[in-house]
């Protein structure tokens, strides 16, 4: 075998094995952190939260006339208006505009109109730009719409374990607590 193999192999085993013990941390004893900081925690999980979901891919109001449903994505001819209330925030259409909706369960469609509301349990993420073609044929843009993308998703599930861990925490020492889902 070449030197480059084995110090390859050396590598590959290393990593794997350090990189296993890293990733499979115990989680923290939190029995000794005391309430006021694991109050103070778990208002700054909430505040993360808040910046990851209404950042880069912020969560969306949508309403529309529906110009072609496809089954798994539909087009709409409406408003995309921001659950954080920034009107600046990239994926806002204030005017009626080409939506392209991916996963459209994620809404209701009545009659011919399509509504995505605050109250649904899966909301709409602004997924980025892209095109579509309208009833003349002519290429138009388009703004795409859909599942939260990995990059929220991820670690937007990270910050809820831990605080759900402090918050049983809490409740285990007789305290109230209360979420608020951004």
């Amino acid at each position: 075998m070449s030197n480059q193999r084995v110090y390859l192999r050396a590598i590959i085993v290393f990593v794997v094995t350090f990189g296993l013990r890293l990733y499979a941390q115990p989680a923290p004893d939190l029995s000794k952190v005391s309430t006021d900081v694991l109050r103070h925690r778990l208002e700054e999980i909430h505040q993360k939260k808040t910046v990851i979901r209404g950042g880069l891919y912020g969560r969306f109001v949508i309403e529309g006339e529906i110009s072609a449903n496809y089954g798994n994505e539909i087009f709409v001819f409406g408003q995309a208006l921001p659950l954080m209330g920034d009107p600046s925030v990239r994926g806002t259409h204030i005017s009626r505009s080409c939506l392209r909706i991916k996963e459209p369960t994620h809404g209701k469609v009545v009659f011919d109109h399509f509504f995505s509301g605050p109250e649904e349990p899966k909301r709409l993420y602004y997924i980025g730009e892209g095109t579509a073609q309208n009833s003349f044929g002519a290429t138009i843009p388009c703004s795409l719409y859909g599942n939260a993308p990995e990059k929220v998703r991820i670690p937007f599930n990270k910050l809820t374990n831990e605080a759900n861990l402090i918050a049983e925490e809490l409740r285990g020492r007789g305290e109230e607590v209360t979420f608020f889902e951004p």
